[in-house]
């Protein structure tokens, strides 16, 4: 029987010797420390572990993330490489948005007078709550038709859309068309960089921006993106230049003469009594009625360009990636605004906190910390400097890593504060000159998210998250 009582000291020791070490221990294995009530650590063994979901994830599981709702309810996010799931109560469901490819004959049909154009895809079997985005230019009834369009559906193969000009208005047909439309086909000549584009009705003036997102290869030419109309010889024709010559004589029809769509999957309205309710949210995107387009429409507070491409200046806190597809719509001078939606190629967002304002009486520069160099000719905004004579819309004259300059005439001496903000987008285009008058830049689409893009939502009831997942043409 013990002669003594022993504490063992909490903790692990390998530092002392084991006959130095008394009373405490040297290794161990598989063990944990339970704090008690005179704040010391009881040694037990460690307690093991219980399986928390009993099916297997459909493909490696990349992230996890868990949280628990104001109704105590937990659940565990699961990305894994081909979906994303919550698992709550040992149920999985797969939240993964779905989209689909597919490419069909161009079967389009439009009423004069009417937005209303009817689409014909056999592979399509969409209801109201799903969208289609356009990726082949389509020519029908004096409309062209590209982006994104909410859908109403009609039959299995069938539905309507709406054609809206590029302030998202409705846009009548000028005719009507029964199972038509038109696609665009290249023909290159051999030693030559100029592609004659033959585009029945295509609308486009020299100077506009011509915009490819289905790629094509014609004479040994891979055409893709942005490309400047640099003539229009007629009504369904016009020329583009690519960016190296061709090595033969070929004509090719966009995409082997087929529309492509990429259909995105709805799932419908909340049920009943559900959401936030028929009152201040309920009204809005929150609710039954139309989203918000805060996000999707910004003004624009300068622009300029250099007669190949155009940088618009914004005042929305965002860098948008490159390839996304925007409108341009109501600059003074004209010359920035596109008729049909353009990629942007280039975007930029800056917010840098000022430490210092001088200003000479011609010239007032900013130091700030932002590490870099804003291009002059930059429509930018500086606010909550005091004195606030300095605050204001201003356009670049000039820039180091650290300092930016504009034309002013203040020279009160600086107190405190100032930040400064400069959001741009680039898109090709042969415009010259600064803004006169501001306009609207459209997103056409909302900038992708990737795996790893969740978030909750402000009551921590649902997990909001887009990752890419496409599935094979269901055909």
């Amino acid at each position: 029987m013990p002669h003594n009582s022993l504490k063992l000291i909490p903790g692990v020791d390998q530092n002392k010797t084991v006959a130095l070490n008394e009373a405490a221990i040297s290794f161990t294995n598989l063990i944990r420390f339970i704090p008690d009530r005179n704040g010391l650590g009881l040694v037990q063994k460690l307690g093991g572990w219980t399986r928390f979901y009993n099916a297997p994830i459909d493909s490696k599981v990349r992230c996890l993330w868990a949280w628990q709702t104001l109704n105590d309810i937990s659940y565990l996010a699961v990305g894994a490489e081909s979906s994303l799931n919550t698992i709550s109560q040992n149920s999985l469901r797969k939240i993964t948005p779905q989209y689909y490819v597919v490419n069909a004959n161009v079967n389009f049909s439009t009423t004069s007078g009417s937005a209303t154009v009817i689409i014909n895809d056999p592979k399509s079997n969409i209801d109201n709550y799903d969208a289609v985005w356009i990726d082949t230019q389509v020519t029908v009834g004096g409309l062209r038709l590209q982006g994104l369009y909410q859908c109403t559906g009609l039959s299995a193969n069938t539905y309507s859309i709406t054609a809206t000009d590029v302030l998202g208005n409705p846009q009548p047909a000028t005719a009507t068309v029964a199972s038509g439309g038109n696609l665009p086909s290249f023909t290159t000549t051999n030693g030559s960089a100029q592609i004659a584009v033959s585009f029945t009705a295509h609308q486009y003036a020299a100077g506009d921006t011509f915009t490819l997102l289905v790629p094509i290869t014609v004479g040994g030419i891979t055409l893709f993106g942005n490309y400047i109309v640099t003539n229009v010889s007629s009504a369904n024709d016009f020329i583009i230049n690519a960016s190296n010559t061709a090595t033969a004589n070929q004509t090719l029809s966009l995409n082997n003469g087929l529309a492509r769509f990429t259909y995105y999957n709805g799932i419908g309205p909340l049920p009943v009594g559900s959401g936030y309710g028929i009152g201040t949210y309920g009204s809005g995107g929150y609710g039954s009625g139309i989203a918000p387009n805060s996000f999707r429409q910004m003004a624009t507070i300068g622009a300029k360009g250099n007669g190949t491409t155009a940088t618009i200046s914004h005042s929305t806190n965002t860098k948008f990636p490159v390839g996304t597809s925007v409108t341009i719509s109501g600059i003074t001078p004209a010359g920035y605004n596109t008729s049909a939606p353009v990629l942007i190629t280039g975007s930029t967002s800056n917010v840098f906190s000022a430490t210092n304002v001088v200003g000479n009486g011609t010239t007032v520069t900013v130091t700030h910390n932002g590490n870099t160099a804003i291009e002059v000719g930059t429509v930018f905004i500086l606010s909550g400097v005091n004195p606030v004579a300095y605050n204001g819309t201003w356009t670049v004259t000039g820039s180091t890593a650290n300092t930016v300059q504009f034309a002013s005439a203040t020279t009160t001496a600086y107190v405190s504060g100032g930040v400064v903000k400069s959001n741009t987008i680039s898109y090709l285009k042969t415009a010259t000159g600064s803004q006169t008058v501001a306009g609207l830049i459209t997103l056409n689409q909302i900038p992708y998210l990737v795996c790893t893009d969740w978030t909750l939502d402000n009551w921590g009831e649902f997990l909001i998250a887009c990752p890419n997942n496409v599935s094979a043409d269901p055909g």
